[in-house]
């Protein structure tokens, strides 16, 4: 009987694998600088992960291997005298179909909050739409060409734009057959102290099936960080990297613990599943202390959408002040990453005054130290 299983393993794992190579990787290798794929990003199995995981560890290793191309070419530019603006990668696209519904707002709510109805409160949805395509980055990340190396990058920002919010309540409800993931990765590369940024966005369209119209409904902005030594000074800082509002500015005006949330150990499986970002240091204690980390670390996403659950909570609190009775009306979220987050946790979420009246801005605090700023408002 084992004998047969292991027969029937080593017969239908290639097999397998080649399934996923062919409808994933294959298309992602051609050097065109666009490509359209045939499958929603939230219908990708673990599979197809593993796959396309082994893709991005495979590429980074040739780059490394290569002495990095795209590091030696900035260092030659520097040498001439070009400045950090002229520093760029290639303008990268693809695009394929979305189909979302009431399965993936369960594993949303089964993530962050069982009794949560994500429709009524935009931030939930601004984080449940973000988990839903996110797989449409980590496929951007293995197209050929894409200059990050998924190895040495983390993310350090994201912006979150709810543009539409009717039209996402619909479509997370399964009411919108028409709709289309666009992801991108901008052209410029933006010089900081600890290496080079690079600005990834996912789109959300909506397509009207008699014109082919399409209309924009949602829109996030992840901002990744290479890890690269230079030399370089704070008067050559590209300053288009540098944050447009207060995130990763000290704040003059001190936090107090509003409320506190946890997330246990099991935990980020349960957004892997949504999101399907899979990376070891997420799901393995092992792999986090082969990383340098003493436990698994908490997915940056999962910890705002917990916040948000929490704030949303509060009796006459502020973001159910924000958002009372204005549930259609366009928002936008901001986090910075500060630190990694460690599981088990318990997180305290500490408001603060930020210079505009109209916005939300908390902190997620653990020990004494933040670990991510966030701030809300209307578009």
């Amino acid at each position: 009987m084992l004998l047969t299983a292991l027969a029937f393993l080593v017969g239908f794992l290639p097999f397998a694998l080649y399934r996923s190579c062919r409808a994933v990787v294959f298309p992602l290798r051609t050097s065109k600088p666009h490509v359209d794929l045939t499958f929603s990003p939230n219908k990708l199995t673990i599979r197809d992960v593993v796959v396309v995981i082994i893709l991005l560890i495979a590429r980074s290793i040739g780059q490394v291997v290569r002495q990095d191309r795209y590091k030696s070419a900035i260092v030659n530019n520097e040498s001439k005298g070009s400045s950090s603006q002229d520093t760029s990668a290639p303008a990268l696209t693809l695009t394929m179909p979305l189909e979302m519904g009431e399965d993936d707002v369960q594993l949303y709510t089964k993530a962050v909050a069982d009794k949560a109805d994500i429709s009524t409160v935009p931030g939930h949805m601004l984080l449940a739409m973000s988990a839903i395509i996110e797989p449409a980055m980590l496929l951007l990340l293995g197209k050929k060409g894409c200059p990050v190396l998924p190895l040495g990058a983390v993310n350090v920002r994201n912006r979150f734009e709810l543009s539409c919010p009717r039209e996402c309540r619909k479509a997370l409800a399964g009411e919108l057959k028409t709709l289309a993931v666009k992801a991108a990765l901008r052209p410029e590369v933006h010089k900081v102290k600890r290496g080079f940024e690079y600005d990834l966005t996912l789109e959300v369209v909506s397509i009207d099936p008699k014109s082919n119209r399409l209309s924009s409904i949602y829109r996030q902005t992840f901002t990744l960080l290479q890890f690269v030594k230079h030399h370089l000074t704070t008067e050559e800082v590209d300053p288009v990297s540098r944050p447009p509002s207060d995130i990763g500015v000290k704040h003059q005006t001190p936090s107090t613990t509003d409320t506190t949330v946890h997330i246990a150990s099991n935990e980020p499986r349960l957004w892997a599943a949504l999101c399907k970002d899979y990376n070891p240091i997420h799901i393995s204690a092992f792999a986090a202390k082969l990383y340098g980390f003493p436990r698994k670390i908490a997915h940056g996403n999962h910890a705002v959408a917990k916040a948000i659950d929490a704030l949303s909570e509060m009796t006459n609190g502020p973001l159910q002040h924000m958002w009372y009775g204005q549930h259609d009306r366009p928002i936008w979220l901001e986090v910075a990453f500060k630190r990694p987050m460690q599981v088990p946790a318990d997180l305290s979420i500490a408001l603060r005054e930020d210079q505009s009246p109209d916005i939300v801005a908390f902190d997620i605090v653990r020990g004494g130290k933040v670990h991510v700023e966030a701030r809300a408002g209307f578009m």
